[in-house]
Parts: C-alpha cells; structure tokens; sequence
C-alpha cells in the first residue's frame, strides 16, 4: 500500500538527513513531500522567526 506523506524538517532545515529518509520512503514506493519552511519564511518577510 502506497502512502502520501508530508516529512517536516526539524530546527536545522532542509538536510541532506532529511532528504535520505525522504529518498528512502520514495524508494519504497510512497509519495514524499519535504516544503522547506525556511524558505517560506524568506519569501513572505513579514513572517519572523522566534
């Protein structure tokens, strides 16, 4: 059974980590998206980091 999933990153960003575990889902066959936040928040300025 084939899955959709949305993999959040933790407060480092978007890293090569992240892309392997991602890679290794889409290699068992599911949907992988992996939004980088960061840089939503770097085109939308009026958004602040804490």
């Amino acid at each position: 059974m084939m899955a959709e999933v949305l993999l959040f990153h933790h407060v480092l960003g978007k890293t090569k980590g992240i892309e392997a575990f991602a890679d290794q889902l889409r290699d068992a066959g599911h949907i992988v998206h992996v939004p980088d936040l960061y840089l939503m928040a770097a085109r939308f300025p009026h958004w602040r980091r804490a």
